[in-house]
C-alpha cells in the first residue's frame, strides 16, 4: 500500500482533471505515500503485455500517472527478488 493516509480520487476541475485528495487533516511532517508499491518492466514488450492484461480504462490511467526512473540491471535483479 503505496498510500499512507486515507483517500479518494476526484474530478478537480475541468483543466487539472482528477487528483488524489486526503480525506483527513495530514499533520506536519507525516508520511503520505511511499515508493515501496511499485512495478518493473525489464523491456517495452513487457509494459505493453501488462497494459494488455488490465484493460483498456485503467492502461489509460496507468500511462496517466506512471513514470520513468534509470534502473540498471543490477538494481532490476534485486528487485525482482522482491517481487
Amino acid at each position: 500500500k503505496a498510500m499512507q493516509i486515507p483517500y479518494e480520487i476526484r474530478y478537480i476541475d475541468k483543466q487539472k482533471g482528477r487528483g488524489v485528495v486526503a480525506t483527513e487533516f495530514i499533520s506536519k511532517y507525516s508520511m503520505v505515500w511511499t515508493g515501496l508499491d511499485h512495478a518493473v518492466f525489464r523491456t517495452e514488450q513487457d509494459f505493453k503485455a501488462f497494459l494488455k492484461r488490465i484493460g483498456y480504462d485503467l492502461a489509460c490511467d496507468v500511462l496517466q500517472w506512471a513514470y520513468v526512473e534509470p534502473c540498471d540491471l543490477d538494481d532490476y535483479d534485486k528487485l525482482s527478488k522482491l517481487n
